[in-house]
């Protein structure tokens, strides 16, 4: 098998396919054109029956032992990822696709620098470079969000991204436990915390069938390969693999809807976008 013979191949090929497969995410919330509250139920909800069914189907009667068995840890890695769902679905409904994307997209070199401050772990000067240059990034897209009213939302992706950096501050710390469960108790935390303010408008058949299709199949997937990835992959890689992302879904995004991500987004994001490119591949060398 793949898996054995080459490991770092088979790490690159799910992470990409993972990141492929989230990547028309956005559109699907934008065409679903509910509110973030209710989409991160209802998507939360699906997700989470659809992990706690595969894990029966995997475990049996283990099922309910394997999710007792993640402990404080595993708890706190699906409350972070949980939170940061729900955020992220709240920061679409007030900014750009572009914007939630691009601050997203800080998350792993947050995470670094949470690791700094919280676990210790001593920071390369490349990794405080980049840091840098990714804040005056942020900078010049909030100088645009400020213009166009979407500085709420760009504040709320900020706080989604260093939510999304506490999460893999405290996968760091949890390394042996069974993720995937996790990841299912995550979305049932999503759901529960939308609930309380969630609209729940009637919905039509169409957004019913835009919410099961993230919620029953691309969600699920896309976060157990995005989970998946990284046993074989150093952060670097599973970083630079994860800009896809940002680099597509709101061209996708501008493709099919129109949604212009404007121009101080593109320029900050671009900042952002290579910055991390260039630790990722800087890092990468330096392990060859």
């Amino acid at each position: 098998m793949l898996k054995k013979s080459n490991p770092r191949t088979f790490g690159i090929l799910i992470t990409v396919l993972g990141t492929l497969v989230l990547t028309p995410d956005t559109l699907l919330f934008r065409l679903t054109a509910a509110d973030g509250f209710t989409i991160a139920f209802w998507r939360g909800l699906f997700a989470g029956l659809t992990v706690f069914f595969c894990c029966l189907a995997v475990y049996g009667s283990k099922t309910l032992s394997v999710f007792r068995s993640l402990g404080y840890k595993g708890l706190l890695v699906a409350g972070f990822q949980g939170v940061g769902m729900v955020l992220f679905c709240v920061s679409l409904d007030h900014t750009s696709a572009a914007n939630a994307l691009i601050l997203y997209s800080t998350a792993p070199v947050m995470g670094v620098a949470l690791s700094w401050i919280f676990l210790k772990e001593k920071a390369s000067s490349s990794m405080l470079i980049t840091l840098v240059v990714v804040c005056f990034g942020i900078f010049i897209v909030s100088l645009g969000s400020t213009a166009t009213g979407t500085f709420f939302g760009d504040t709320i992706a900020f706080f989604n991204a260093l939510c999304i950096a506490a999460f893999y501050v405290a996968v760091r710390g949890a390394r042996r436990i069974n993720m995937i469960p996790a990841i299912g108790l995550s979305f049932f935390i999503s759901a529960a915390l939308a609930y309380p303010l969630a609209d729940f408008s009637p919905l039509s058949g169409n957004q019913w069938i835009l919410l099961m299709l993230g919620g029953v199949l691309m969600l699920p997937v896309a976060i157990s390969l995005l989970t998946i990835g990284p046993r074989y992959l150093p952060a670097p890689e599973v970083s630079m693999i994860n800009l896809l992302e940002v680099c597509l879904a709101p061209l996708i995004l501008w493709w099919v809807i129109g949604e212009n991500p404007g121009l101080m987004s593109i320029v900050g994001g671009s900042i952002v976008v290579l910055a991390l490119f260039a630790y990722a591949t800087w890092q990468i060398k330096k392990r060859e």
